[in-house]
């Protein structure tokens, strides 16, 4: 039967409707194909990155308290100190983050001699764990190095032993510098700390605190690290005197330290933090730096003598 002309246009409209509908179906299903098939093939990507694969590494034997020897030699006993081992373990963790037996040695470029590192335990270790190189770091012992006792800088009311510090000066007009950085705290008493130093350290450390003894209102203080694992050791700001920076250069055998002290010296010397420092210097004649350094360095001396004296009636002397 014959379809009079608005019958004839609603068929229309429908068959139009309905091949849209269809068609715009088809392309949804199009789209949900590819991308399931984009996922499928992401999620075979990643299921082959993480295939386990069987590696010799190294594990923690024991717990390792965080800033304690891991590996090399014990700083009581001198005797060697191993407290990671190798294994063959299945793990997905990549080749260049795990630690390897070139990591454990320190190699002399002109000699080709080999000696062994100190590593110390950024955090407390647990047994079993995979050792990675950003877990350790290198304490070996410089030649220079000692243990140095400190006690005209002002400490946190709660600083334990085995915490990191900065060691800073502050000035008057606010200015405040970082003089040496991320040095461990081997003891600690009410007033006093035992720190290990490089040659380089103790200078710029004591002309730091010979200044904070000139300058009134300086304050030579520390501050701790709050998450040592995973920060790094802030910029020495700190620029010492000439005379001292005249030692150090002839004083630090290795060139490569001592390019790099000259490097640090000369960026911030060239942003005027020593021209700082000289200025508040300069406000005082010889005399008055001269008292002001004896009054500070007769207390340190007294204060080191009375706590001598209670360590030698600790043990019975």
């Amino acid at each position: 039967m014959a379809q009079n002309p608005m019958q004839r246009k609603m068929t229309n409209s429908f068959l139009l409707g309905m091949f849209i509908t269809l068609l715009i179906a088809a392309i949804v299903v199009v789209l949900l194909l590819v991308n399931m098939n984009k996922i499928k093939q992401e999620n075979e990507e990643l299921k082959s990155a993480q295939v386990e694969v069987t590696k010799l590494v190294y594990v923690a034997t024991d717990t390792i308290p965080e800033g304690n020897i891991a590996y090399g030699t014990s700083e009581e006993t001198g005797e060697p100190l191993e407290l990671i081992a190798q294994q063959t373990v299945s793990t997905t963790l990549p080749e260049d983050k795990l630690l390897t037996p070139d990591d454990l040695m320190i190699t002399d470029q002109n000699t080709g001699e080999q000696t062994v590192k100190v590593l110390r335990a950024k955090f407390e270790i647990t047994p079993g764990t995979i050792i990675t190189k950003d877990m350790l770091e290198d304490a070996s012992v410089d030649d220079s190095e000692r243990l140095m006792e400190y006690n005209m800088i002002s400490l946190p009311s709660q600083l334990l032993e085995g915490t990191y510090i900065d060691i800073r000066l502050l000035l008057p007009n606010g200015e405040d510098f970082v003089v040496v950085s991320k040095k461990y705290v081997e003891q600690v008493s009410y007033t006093t700390i035992w720190v290990k130093m490089s040659e380089h350290e103790i200078e710029t450390l004591s002309n730091a605190i010979i200044e904070s003894y000139i300058i009134d209102g300086a304050k030579l203080y520390a501050t701790t690290y709050s998450a040592p694992a995973s920060q790094t050791a802030s910029d020495c700001t700190y620029v010492p005197n000439q005379n001292v920076r005249t030692i150090l250069e002839k004083m630090v055998k290795d060139g490569e330290l001592n390019s790099l002290l000259k490097n640090s010296w000369n960026t911030f010397m060239s942003s005027g933090y020593r021209d700082v420092i000289e200025a508040y210097v300069k406000k005082y004649d010889s005399d008055e730096v001269s008292e002001r350094v004896t009054e500070g360095v007769e207390e340190e001396v007294t204060e080191m003598q009375s706590a001598r004296d209670t360590f030698l009636e600790s043990m019975g002397y």
